[in-house]
């Protein structure tokens, strides 16, 4: 397990960088040019890491776990942050970074401005019986079918009375630690 404290910490992109192949190279442009894949190198005082998932499973960063799981979308293994477990299942964040390219002068076909780096999560849900790993959307219809039926009213009785909606992933986390306590 690889432990980093916050300061060492600051770009969670760890493994998505590895999807764009070609584009890599303007990944490492934007963020500090690197020299190799191969192993952990800490970059710069912004703390970007290279990982190599062979040598390193899991990650922890202060209270925040990451675990090799493998993407049902790439069917690339990467790193997921585990954010909750309940019943046989786990809540699973994986976050993302893809390049948006600047549009193009047509006359001069040159950019108009430097290509962004868009950073965006997408959640998961995995079994732990079947060792599924599905994408889920944050949303009551996807969530609460997980709950077992003999602690409903109480649970809704409880996201009523604290104002918690399941499209926001602290309520869900709240939620599910208060499901876990009946």
């Amino acid at each position: 397990v690889l432990k980093l404290d916050e300061q060492q910490a600051h770009v969670m992109a760890l493994r998505s960088m590895e999807r764009f192949g070609a584009d890599l190279c303007k990944l490492s442009d934007a963020l500090t040019p690197f020299e190799t894949i191969a192993d952990l190198e800490k970059i710069s005082a912004d703390s970007v890491f290279v990982v190599n998932p062979l040598n390193v499973k899991k990650i922890k960063i202060n209270d925040k776990k990451f675990n090799q799981y493998k993407d049902p979308e790439s069917l690339k293994t990467g790193y997921f942050e585990e954010l909750i477990d309940f019943d046989n299942y786990r809540i699973l964040r994986k976050y993302n970074v893809k390049i948006k390219s600047s549009a193009v002068n047509p006359l001069t076909n040159e950019k108009l401005d430097n290509d962004k780096i868009i950073k965006y999560e997408t959640f998961y849900i995995y079994n732990n019986l079947n060792n599924s790993l599905d994408n889920i959307k944050l949303k009551k219809s996807t969530i609460e079918p997980l709950f077992k039926n003999d602690n409903t009213d109480m649970l809704n009785k409880f996201i009523k009375n604290n104002r918690l909606n399941y499209k926001d992933i602290n309520d869900i986390i709240k939620i599910v630690k208060y499901y876990n306590t009946l």
